[in-house]
């Protein structure tokens, strides 16, 4: 890892260090997540960063869906971006988007698929506290 300096207002000083105590985090964790969402923001428009309820981090589209629910989608309609599309109530374009920012980022979408299959598979081993109930 690379250090580097930057000038800042102090009123941003004073925000950064606020947000890293709220989060329990230092303010270098606070700056490196906040530039490297940035950077990805400015190479896939239309993708923003958002916490979730668990206190992750989560790219989402602008048009809605998160963007592992829009790779898990196109997979689930076996690659039909179409499908997908109408689907999901968003255009191919935020389709393409989604995929082109998987292709780029796997890491921050395939664990959380891997979940949603598991949890799909057996929701209880996530959920213990969830009742299954089977209509016939």
């Amino acid at each position: 890892m690379s250090a580097i300096s930057a000038r800042l207002p102090d009123a941003t000083v004073e925000r950064l260090r606020s947000c890293a105590r709220a989060e329990d985090r230092t303010v270098s964790d606070v700056i490196s997540r906040a530039v490297e969402e940035y950077l990805r923001a400015t190479q896939f428009p239309g993708i923003v960063f958002v916490q979730s309820g668990s206190g992750r981090r989560k790219a989402k589209l602008l048009a809605g869906p998160a963007v592992w629910a829009v790779v898990w989608t196109v997979r689930e309609h076996g690659g039909d971006h179409g499908r997908a599309a109408e689907h999901l109530g968003i255009g191919e374009a935020d389709v393409r988007l989604g995929l082109a920012y998987h292709d780029a980022f796997p890491d921050d979408t395939e664990e959380r698929i891997r979940r949603m299959v598991e949890a799909d598979g057996h929701p209880q081993r996530l959920h213990p506290a969830v009742t299954v109930l089977t209509v016939a």
